[in-house]
């Protein structure tokens, strides 16, 4: 039969909403959180869409996450590493600042595992073109976008980074992975957790999805806008359901990270259960 595995701690970083309550609460009233697409989008063509959805906004520091890496934070690793934060206290967990990361009390095997698509490309791209393209080309760049090449561009574009991270600053010690099955690369995520921890191999284990397709001139959006499925609304309110559908809303990113844990062991800490993962198939 294998352990029974519940949900403890949910951390959404959305812009929607950060957190368990303020997502829930949102997602009940009519709010969008799209915006107008910027001017800066629509210098190297024309997008057919009107809206998009940015990145959520937020400070490690305002979560009390004190860091001494967060130089070498990218927007996904910062989602990645507010959501954990996030899910574990939703869960019960207290967690403290211990010399420059953060300490999850009373857990050190916990495993990580995430879903990502895409990971570091604007970092790439940039140090491809700070590498590629002739310094006197570049010098004509006055607009302040010149590239720079970035000394840890192949580590930022690793789609394991977020993972890693979490892994390192909250001093987890189980598996840490990262899985990629396009958009459902998050749902993968959650049920391989469900899986080591029902077949024994953990007890807990922090899993979810993360992105980030942020990036100044809006590349990524005209990525998918000549695919031609984000939605022509003129309210941006893509309507999945209606007959008047049009595509899907873009949006930035965002995160969301579950607490996964065995049921015997979320009960011995008097933790809440959210709910239970009774199957998985893929």
């Amino acid at each position: 039969m294998g352990r029974r595995v519940v949900i403890t701690g949910i951390g959404p970083v959305t812009s929607v909403g950060l957190g368990r309550e303020l997502l829930f609460a949102n997602l009940w009233t009519p709010c969008c959180p799209a915006q107008p697409v910027p001017a800066p989008f629509l210098r190297a063509s024309a997008l057919h869409p009107q809206w998009y959805v940015p990145l959520p906004e937020f400070s490690l520091a305002d979560h009390g996450l004190q860091l001494s890496h967060q130089n070498l934070l990218q927007p996904q690793d910062r989602m990645a590493l507010l959501a954990a934060k996030l899910a574990f206290e939703d869960a019960g967990f207290s967690v403290v600042p211990l010399e420059g990361r953060m300490q999850v009390e009373g857990l050190d095997e916990g495993g990580v595992i995430l879903g990502a698509g895409l990971s570091g490309l604007q970092t790439a791209l940039e140090s491809h073109i700070a590498h590629s393209v002739p310094p006197e080309i570049l010098s004509c760049l006055s607009d302040g976008r010149r590239p720079l090449f970035n000394r840890m561009v192949v580590p930022k574009t690793m789609t394991n980074a977020p993972a890693a991270w979490i892994s390192i600053c909250f001093g987890l010690h189980g598996a840490c992975h990262t899985l990629n099955a396009s958009c459902a690369s998050g749902t993968y995520a959650i049920g391989e957790a469900y899986r080591r921890i029902k077949d024994g191999y953990d007890r807990v284990v922090v899993a979810g999805g993360v992105e980030a397709m942020q990036d100044p001139s809006g590349f990524f959006m005209r990525g998918f806008d000549v695919l031609g499925v984000l939605t022509q609304a003129t309210d941006g309110r893509p309507r999945p359901f209606s007959r008047r559908r049009s595509g899907f809303l873009f949006a930035e990113g965002g995160a969301c990270l579950l607490v996964l844990e065995d049921l015997e062991h979320a009960r011995q800490r008097g933790a809440a259960i959210l709910g239970e993962l009774i199957g998985y198939g893929s």
